[in-house]
């Protein structure tokens, strides 16, 4: 062998190392080459007269791993705009041990806090581990308006609203949560929807006591409450509630305030398909176990699939729902980066997102306004059904 062919052969595997290198360069740094990005730096809130906390009750023995995305995002949003965050295990208070069901047992334990914690008048932002921050300049200040006391909003899917909250630490915003919180010894034995069912007879007679005595309507809607034997009961139940109370936003009398559909402070992340804009405040949903990026061309073709479809307002469109197939828990979470914590307090940090979902706020805006107005027809076909159950 000459002299040329050995010095190939001794360079054989130096060749073959460097394109394992660059191989594996490019597999794990794909991310961060491939994606375009929008970054955000936000700044921290200027007016910090309102003292808000927010408050996360899991479950004694709930791993924290599977809300570490979410976490992260919560603990850096706090960081920077000088809010409490509060993370406990239910488990803290001994007189909510009384409470069998964990879903009233955290409304239990916030009480606690409540009555003998936090300050008069300050703020309770009441969310499942499980949200995430998708735009960090939004405040939570800017919810609350001089009038009203108690905050809710609509979930999007359906006609329920969901069990977070936003409340003010006084006597009103304490009695009513210790309302709900004691609502778990007067749920039927029923398909009742825990502390989410519970939430809807509670508002019907905290906002419209007077229709108890006066109206039928609510009387069948507790009656159907006791006889519901599926989920399907439970959601007329929830028809049969708004038809009492109506599908009004502000109950001025109450100092209560129910965010619609289009424009409430969290929605799930699947709503869209892990699409998002910068009108997005809060995602739901938002799970480790959920995050599969070789979902990503599925997602793509469903968003795509669904933009088309909501375009032809003859369209019968089966929208994401937990209740269907079409709602795949296989979901993205906008963020690429994990947040600094001691950088997001002086408000150094950058949070990257990633602009593959992204979508435009005009966009965004039409497309949950058609969902919307699809789902107040299925509840107007629902309230039919209802009739038909009384």
């Amino acid at each position: 062998m000459n002299s040329r062919a050995r010095q190939r052969k001794n360079l054989y595997p130096f060749v073959v190392l460097i394109c394992a290198i660059v191989y594996l360069i490019v597999k794990y740094s794909s991310k961060a080459i491939l994606i375009e990005t929008y970054n955000i730096i936000p700044s921290a809130r200027s007016n910090t007269s309102l003292e808000i906390n927010i408050v996360i009750v899991l479950t004694k023995g709930s791993d924290t791993n599977e809300y570490a995305t979410a976490l992260n995002t919560l603990e850096c949003y706090s960081a920077l705009h000088g809010y409490r965050l509060i993370i406990e295990h239910d488990d803290r208070f001994p007189e909510c041990s009384i409470h069998m069901d964990k879903f009233f047992r955290r409304h239990c334990h916030t009480h606690k806090m409540m009555t003998e914690e936090l300050p008069e008048d300050s703020w309770i932002f009441f969310i499942d581990a499980d949200n995430g921050i998708a735009n960090p300049q939004r405040l939570i200040d800017d919810l609350i308006e001089p009038d009203y006391d108690i905050y809710l909003y609509n979930r999007f899917f359906n006609w329920e609203m969901a069990a977070q909250y936003l409340i003010k630490n006084n006597e009103r915003g304490r009695d009513w949560l210790r309302q709900w919180s004691e609502y778990e010894f007067k749920t039927p034995a029923s398909t009742h929807g825990s502390d989410n069912g519970a939430l809807h007879v509670l508002m019907m007679n905290y906002l419209a006591p007077e229709k108890l005595h006066s109206s039928g309507l609510a009387k069948e809607c507790l009656s159907i409450w006791d006889r519901s034997g599926h989920i399907g009961h439970l959601f007329n139940m929830e028809s049969c509630v708004r038809m009492v109370i109506g599908e009004r936003t502000y109950f001025p009398a109450q100092r209560v305030k129910i965010f619609p559909k289009t424009i409430s402070f969290a929605r799930d992340l699947w709503q869209l398909y892990s699409h998002w804009s910068t009108d997005d405040f809060i995602l739901h949903a938002v799970k480790e176990r959920y995050f599969k990026p070789s979902s990503l061309d599925y997602l793509a073709r469903r968003f795509e699939n669904l933009r088309s479809a909501l375009e032809d307002p003859s369209n019968d469109v089966l929208l994401p729902s937990p209740l269907n197939d079409i709602s795949s828990c296989d979901s993205v979470f906008p963020l690429l980066n994990k947040l600094n914590i001691d950088k997001c307090r002086n408000g150094t940090e950058t949070w990257i997102m990633d602009t593959r979902f992204k979508i435009s706020e005009k966009l965004h805006r039409q497309m949950l306004e058609e969902m919307s107005d699809r789902i107040l027809k299925e509840q107007v076909r629902n309230i039919y059904i209802c009739a038909e159950l009384i």
